[in-house]
């Protein structure tokens, strides 16, 4: 996606949204086609399964990994990526 830099990753009830930080929004991925997501200490990981057009792993550096993967177990919020 070339994307590089702040961004935002949004859990919706049913999309994993990937914008910009002008929020021009960049990939979107029905949770459905999340296979598995993970954290480790400043990286968020998320797998997209091969149904998607767009599969593959996806890496975000953040310092809320914990706030990422809250989000996306339970459906919530906006995480700002720095």
């Amino acid at each position: 996606y070339g994307l590089v830099g702040p961004a935002w990753l949004q859990v919706t009830m049913d999309t994993l949204l990937l914008a910009d930080q002008r929020n021009v929004l960049r990939a979107e991925w029905p949770l459905n086609h999340v296979r598995r997501f993970g954290k480790d200490i400043n990286l968020f990981s998320v797998e997209i399964g091969s149904i998607d057009p767009m599969p593959g792993v996806f890496y975000f550096h953040t310092e809320r990994s914990d706030d990422a993967a809250s989000a996306k177990a339970t459906h919530a919020s906006v995480i700002r990526l720095p």
